[in-house]
This record gives C-alpha cells, sequence and structure tokens, in this order.
C-alpha cells in the first residue's frame, strides 16, 4: 500500500512540475532564432484619454506572433493568445500616469515553452490637470501649461506664474523695431542702385574706347606694317 502511494506522489509531483523545466535542452536553436527575429518586430504604443481631468492609458503591443504569452511584470498578469485584440495585437487598458512598464514576451509553443524572447517597456508621463485651465489660452507653450510634465506649483502660483510669462510675451511682441545692419551684399546692392547710371556710362564709354583701339590698331597695320 505503501509503494502504491509513494507512486501515486510521484506522478502528482510530475504533473506539478512547470512546463518549463522540461523546456530546458528540448527547444532546438532554429526555432529560438526564428521566434527572435520575429519578436525583434514587436513594437509598444500608448493611447491616452481625459477622465474627470485625469489621464487614462492603454498599451498598446503589435506584431505579436500567435505562439506567446505576454507578463506585464508590474502588475504580476499574464495575457495568452486568447486574450488578443486580433491576431497580432494585445490593448492592455485603464493603466494610470506617472508608471514604467515592463512586458516579458515567452514562447508558448512545445519544447520552447516558457523561453523568453524580449522584454518591452511603456513610460506613461505626468499629465498636467493646469494644462487645460482657461488661464493658458494664449500660453500654451509656457512649462507650465505643457500637457504633459509634473507641476508642484499651487493653483494661485500657478496662475500668477502664467500671467506674468503672458505680460512679458506681450512686452516683447509689441518692442520696438531695431533695424538690423545691412550686410556687405545689401551695401553693394545699394551702391548699384544709387550709382547704376554711372556705372551703364562708364561701361558703354569702356567698350566705345576699346572698339576705337582696336580700329586704330587694325589700321596701323594696313598702313604701315603692310608686306
Amino acid at each position: 500500500m505503501k509503494r502504491i502511494f509513494k507512486y501515486v506522489a510521484i506522478i502528482f509531483i510530475v504533473f506539478l512540475i512547470p512546463k518549463n523545466v522540461f523546456a530546458v535542452g528540448l527547444c532546438d536553436n532554429r526555432t529560438m532564432a526564428d521566434y527572435r527575429e520575429l519578436a525583434s518586430n514587436i513594437k509598444v504604443y500608448t493611447d491616452y484619454r481625459i477622465v474627470d481631468n485625469q489621464a487614462i492609458f492603454d498599451v498598446i503591443i503589435t506584431n505579436l506572433p500567435k505562439d506567446v504569452y505576454v507578463l506585464d511584470t508590474v502588475n504580476n498578469k499574464y495575457y495568452q493568445y486568447s486574450d488578443f485584440t486580433t491576431e497580432t495585437e494585445l490593448i492592455l487598458k485603464d493603466y494610470r500616469e506617472n508608471q514604467k512598464l515592463n512586458f516579458d514576451i515567452y514562447m508558448n509553443i512545445g519544447g520552447c515553452y516558457g523561453q523568453k524572447l524580449t522584454t518591452i517597456y511603456a513610460n506613461l508621463p505626468n499629465y498636467n490637470e493646469y494644462s487645460s485651465d482657461e488661464v493658458c489660452k494664449g500660453a500654451e507653450e509656457y512649462s507650465l501649461c505643457q500637457r504633459w510634465g509634473s507641476v508642484s506649483t499651487g493653483y494661485n502660483d500657478f496662475v500668477s506664474k502664467v500671467n506674468e510669462y503672458k505680460i512679458k510675451k506681450q512686452q516683447q511682441t509689441n518692442k520696438p523695431y531695431t533695424p538690423s545692419e545691412p550686410t556687405m551684399k545689401d551695401k553693394i546692392l545699394a551702391f548699384i542702385g544709387d550709382y547704376y547710371i554711372y556705372l551703364i556710362g562708364g561701361v558703354a564709354l569702356m567698350v566705345l574706347l576699346l572698339t576705337a583701339l582696336k580700329t586704330w590698331a587694325t589700321n596701323k597695320n594696313e598702313f604701315d606694317f603692310k608686306v
């Protein structure tokens, strides 16, 4: 009776051992190489929506091979192929801001079960709830009005700083015009514009003079040096 119980216990323990224990040495290199290449194409994107002035993020993992499963290491959640949104895409919803997420991708096929292929990352930024405030109209480029980023100042201080920025911006917009110094090219063009009549006359005179000299040289050769 004890021997039968011993055998039953051994069989029970064997079935409890995770599959990846048996996977060691059973996953051929070619299969691993093929899946690692597929895993190199996996991409992660984030999308968001604003709910009650808070950002809620969705994480979209694309180009997933069919025979893999995904582990969200931060929340310790597994996602199988049956959880995929489409054949190659997994959308994970309702993440909060300011999180650094890691997703491990494992093989889920034959002797390669449990073999890790890669890790992908998604960083979720802080949402600046002040960015939608009316006072930010006309100052959207100001740091305290940016949509993403951590703002530690209180609301009254925020309003004061934004208004101060808008005043400085208005002053810079209305500052008096200061002409820039003309470049050498501008000076040359201005000189030509002012004296082009004289320049044209000088060129014309030079052409006439050269023509006259050429004519005189020709006549001199004909009458004084004729062979």
